[in-house]
């Protein structure tokens, strides 16, 4: 083995005994921090987003332009049928209600909600029901990741 290769296998070495640790970790499917949930919406559907539109339809019943801009987005809605977005945040607050959410956390993009319920409904109903919702990309409990021991 030449120097040159000899130095690059202690290197690699090197690197691998002190990469960054928690970059190998692995998900305990057993384990789950008790009564949450992770919800990832999908773009542009979180509450967040939603509400924002809401209130911007809100904004255009005040003239009657913006009325019978407001009719003529509701007539698109039903063409394509889809809910409106009121429609669409009424039916997540009824989920919240019927789980019992009562704490929201939620990430910068706003996608990404950690959702902590009362313990009422399980937390394997909770996932069913958020899964369901078409805005939702997907809802699993909020899993314990461990790091790889070496």
């Amino acid at each position: 083995m030449s120097k040159k290769n000899l130095l690059y296998s202690v290197i690699l070495l090197v690197i691998l005994l002190f990469v960054n640790r928690s970059s190998f970790a692995e998900k305990n499917t057993t384990d789950s921090v008790l009564n949450q949930i992770v919800v990832t919406y999908k773009v542009n559907q979180n509450p967040l987003e939603l509400q924002t539109l809401v209130s911007k339809r809100i904004a255009k019943k005040s003239s009657l332009f913006g009325s019978l801009q407001l009719a003529f987005e509701n007539i698109a809605y039903r063409i394509k049928n889809e809910k409106t977005p009121e429609e669409k945040l009424q039916q997540i607050f009824d989920i919240e209600r019927q789980i019992g959410v009562i704490k929201k956390d939620y990430n910068d993009s706003g996608n990404i909600y950690i959702i902590t319920i009362n313990g009422t409904v399980s937390v394997t109903d909770a996932v069913k029901l958020y899964s369901k919702l078409p805005e939702v990309k997907f809802a699993e409990p909020n899993y314990i990741y461990k790091t790889l021991q070496f």
